[in-house]
């Protein structure tokens, strides 16, 4: 109210007023993070002995978006696979790139992260194996194998462009990734292969345990964010012994042709004279089966006489 009146009927003459008092105010920044989380899958997919007496170790690599993976009453992290989940509003671009060139000479642009490749293997003396060499070979648009050096490379990732994922995402948004690393090891038989008269704890296969870590960092952000993951190949190897392929054949006089009466497979894995004793006792099989097939064969069959 006025002091002649009150607010709803201010008195005669008595008009209302407005006046504007200015304060001191400031709007604190406004800051845009992404709820993205990337992680790293790593699992073993077996070995293969090379004609140069090399061994090459193979794993399967994936660089995904983290989620979850309920099994059971369990809830573990693992790799998104939806396309529709990269294809989401909001998705942050990494501030890493690298420039590829395929396998068809053209270079193009990929968001990367940095992933580093730990080997780790003990040989049969106790020491420690190092690599010959190791190799990231990315799945998608034919990318060429990349080798690792030092322990660490920038590994491109797939981008969202051309992918089913909608319109509304960043072209450069990384994509769900896949890749095979190959680890090659000199020496497969000495380093590798034990021999079948060797102890049992000297003929397990040696692991090889590969970890793998990411380092990755989105565009905005100053901190960088990390994963890894470990994936562990026995490889190895036990040598058979030697072995006597022992056979008898008889050849048949009329049709000058030949069949095997008998065969047995005699394992070196005996001392001489146990091998002499049963050699002895597998060619007296083999006597007793050509007596017998004589007398199968050569009794002459009993003539018919018909009289007319």
């Amino acid at each position: 109210m006025d002091r002649t009146g009150t607010t709803d009927k201010p008195a005669e003459g008595i008009e209302p007023y407005t006046k504007t008092i200015g304060t001191t105010s400031t709007l604190n920044d406004l800051e845009a993070v992404t709820d993205d989380e990337w992680m790293i899958e790593k699992e073993a997919n077996g070995f293969t002995p090379n004609a140069d007496g090399t061994v090459t170790v193979k794993y399967n690599l994936s660089i995904g978006l983290k989620g979850t993976t309920v099994e059971g009453d369990n809830t573990k992290d693992s790799i998104i696979i939806d396309p529709g989940t990269y294809g989401r509003e909001g998705r942050a671009a990494f501030t890493d790139k690298v420039t590829y060139e395929s396998t068809d000479g053209t270079e193009v642009s990929y968001p990367a992260v940095k992933l580093t490749e730990t080997l780790t293997v003990t040989g049969k003396d106790g020491n420690p194996m190092n690599a010959q060499s190791i190799t990231v070979t990315p799945s998608f648009d034919n990318l060429a194998p990349i080798t690792v050096t030092n322990g660490s490379i920038l590994v491109p990732l797939d981008a969202c462009e051309g992918q089913t994922t909608g319109t509304t995402v960043d072209k450069d948004a990384p994509y769900l990734s896949n890749y095979t690393v190959e680890v090659v090891y000199e020496n497969y038989e000495d380093n590798f292969v034990a021999h079948y008269y060797d102890s049992k704890e000297e003929q397990q296969k040696l692991d090889v345990v590969n970890e793998a870590d990411i380092e990755y960092q989105f565009y905005g952000e100053t901190n960088k964010r990390t994963d890894e993951s470990e994936a562990t190949q026995p490889v190895g190897d036990v040598t058979k012994p030697a072995a006597i392929n022992l056979s008898k054949y008889i050849v048949d006089y009329k049709t000058n042709t030949s069949k095997c009466t008998a065969g047995r497979i005699l394992p070196m894995t005996q001392s001489v004279e146990r091998l002499h004793t049963r050699f002895k006792r597998v060619t007296k099989k083999f006597r007793t089966s050509i007596s017998l097939m004589r007398r199968q064969e050569y009794i002459p069959k009993s003539r018919v006489v018909t009289e007319s």
